[in-house]
């Protein structure tokens, strides 16, 4: 699991705690050895240590998955990837589902893998799970709507905003490194209001039909 490293307040040494930042003081600010300023110093670097536990790194992590399933809106366009095929009369994905989008989410996803490998050395594999688990869930949601009778672009809750993250997600939970609970929290809530602001975005710059 990803270690974060934070300074004991009590001793000064470096403590591994992992994504739990444990307050080690246990004698009062007061109580000689620093006081206050020492007690402050110790309070800053544990909100630090929070802030990056709980948000930083999460967006960090899940990060490749969002350019995977978002690359698609920029980048695709062209061949449908099902070449318009059928399965009991309903397309097998449709037309929105394109053999340049997914090609340009793979790209796109492992691409922000790389990008960030040089200070997370592991997140070049994850990243490549996290897209292909991306990729896998955005068609599986295309894929049942269609067998739902829905169109192309029609919205179904939940699917449409959590498929590509709840795949991406199970792709890459057997190579660890993942976000402490807090952090899984806050990308639930983040790929949510992502889902909202950016596809109302594209659709007010014409690179989707529906804002959503």
């Amino acid at each position: 699991m990803w270690q974060c490293q934070v300074p004991s307040a009590k001793t000064g040494h470096w403590t591994s705690s992992g994504h739990t930042l444990r307050n080690t003081v246990s004698s009062s600010p007061a109580a000689g050895q620093g006081g206050w300023q020492k007690a402050g110093l110790d309070s800053g670097v544990l909100l630090l240590g929070w802030l990056f536990g709980t948000i930083i790194y999460p967006i960090i992590y899940i990060f490749p998955a969002y350019a995977a399933n978002g690359a698609p809106v920029i980048f695709g366009g062209g061949r449908p990837l099902d070449m318009g095929r059928k399965l009991r009369g309903k397309r097998v994905f449709g037309d929105h589902k394109t053999i340049r989008g997914t090609v340009s989410g793979a790209v796109c996803g492992v691409l922000a893998g790389a990008i960030e490998a040089p200070f997370f050395p592991y997140m070049l594999a994850i990243a490549v799970a996290l897209t292909a688990g991306a990729i896998f869930g955005d068609l599986f949601g295309s894929f049942m709507k269609r067998r739902m009778g829905h169109n192309p672009g029609a919205q179904v809750p939940v699917l449409d905003q959590y498929g590509f993250f709840i795949f991406a997600m199970l792709a890459a939970f057997p190579l660890g490194h993942l976000p402490d609970l807090y952090g899984i929290v806050f990308i639930i809530i983040l790929t949510g209001a992502l889902h909202v602001l950016t596809n109302m975005g594209a659709h007010r710059l014409r690179l989707k039909e529906v804002p959503w």
